[in-house]
């Protein structure tokens, strides 16, 4: 299980916001776990780098 670090912006404002998630398999399961809670029409995704291993 890994830790990931997602940066994102919200749709329409000019500042991004980054949020932690713990325990997840890989990449792609990082962002769709921030796209939901968040709302994926609201999100823009900038990065998601791995944490640890």
């Amino acid at each position: 299980m890994k830790d990931y670090i997602v940066v994102f912006m919200f749709k329409g404002l000019c500042f991004h916001e980054r949020t932690r998630v713990y325990g997840v398999n890989d990449r792609r399961q990082a962002i769709q776990i921030v796209k939901d809670h968040y709302g994926s029409g609201n999100i823009k995704i900038l990065s998601a780098k791995i944490l640890k291993e």
